[in-house]
């Protein structure tokens, strides 16, 4: 065989190698797609008898009674209030100043559960919800029976809470559950003049303009922002060491389907 029938074999071999090699990529790609097909979830038919059957369930009223009533509010507010270790707790904390809005949550959440434990399951932080309601045969990721978005104020600082109010009153409506937006509001005096020192952060905020002196000031700046009357409004006293006055209370604003409930 002479040179240039060698040079024509090895130029066919690799013109079969690249072909082997083109073969062999196409089977890798098929081969992962048939791969990828097997991961997609298959998703079942939905037929109208089960969407009709899901949208009467939304609309069925909450055990009674629901997290919205005015007498578990109420119950709620006065949980808190009659707490002599949670008034030591934020005494202390009022001569710190730091952020504990999830506390707040916490605590709420804890008083929600004492009184409606036998018709709910309460959460925090679930299903992107602050506060979360489930029906005790509820399976895990299915929607909340219920759910409230929460904001925690002090008369002290009031610069962003119309806003931050009135963004999660823009959210509940979104919702499909029964749910409410919640400003938690605690209102405080200082003692008699000269005041605990380590509460003068509290007037020198107020009287650099950034919170209110007196509740009503306090409920006209939060809800300004307001269509409306907040449907919630509820307060009670509190006892706090090195305070003249000092209250707990809520504003509150129901979505569409909290306000459709009965008893309230």
């Amino acid at each position: 065989m002479d040179s240039s029938e060698c040079r024509v074999q090895s130029a066919e071999c690799r013109v079969q190698g690249a072909g082997c090699r083109v073969q062999s990529s196409e089977c890798s790609l098929a081969r992962r797609e048939v791969l990828g097909a097997r991961r997609l979830p298959v998703v079942p038919h939905r037929s109208e008898n089960e969407s009709d059957s899901s949208k009467v369930a939304l609309m069925m009223p909450l055990p009674h009674p629901s997290p919205f009533d005015a007498s578990v509010l109420t119950a709620v507010l006065t949980s808190v209030a009659k707490d002599n270790h949670m008034g030591q707790r934020l005494s202390w904390w009022l001569g710190q100043g730091f952020s504990c809005e999830h506390w707040m949550q916490f605590e709420l959440a804890y008083r929600f559960n004492l009184q409606l434990q036998a018709n709910y399951r309460v959460c925090c932080e679930k299903d992107w919800r602050d506060i979360v309601f489930h029906l005790p045969d509820t399976i895990e990721g299915r929607r909340p029976a219920a759910s409230i978005e929460l904001k925690w104020v002090g008369n002290w600082w009031l610069k962003d809470a119309p806003e931050q109010f009135k963004r999660d009153i823009q959210k509940v409506e979104r919702y499909e559950e029964p749910s409410a937006a919640l400003c938690l509001w605690l209102h405080v005096v200082p003692g008699a003049e000269p005041a605990d020192p380590q509460y003068k952060w509290l007037l020198e905020q107020i009287d650099g303009g950034h919170g209110e002196r007196s509740i009503d000031n306090m409920r006209k700046r939060i809800c300004c922002r307001l269509d409306d009357d907040p449907q919630i409004d509820q307060r009670t006293t509190l006892k706090l060491t090195g305070f003249s006055e000092a209250h707990l209370g809520i504003f509150g604003h129901l979505n569409k389907l909290a306000r459709s409930q009965p008893d309230r």
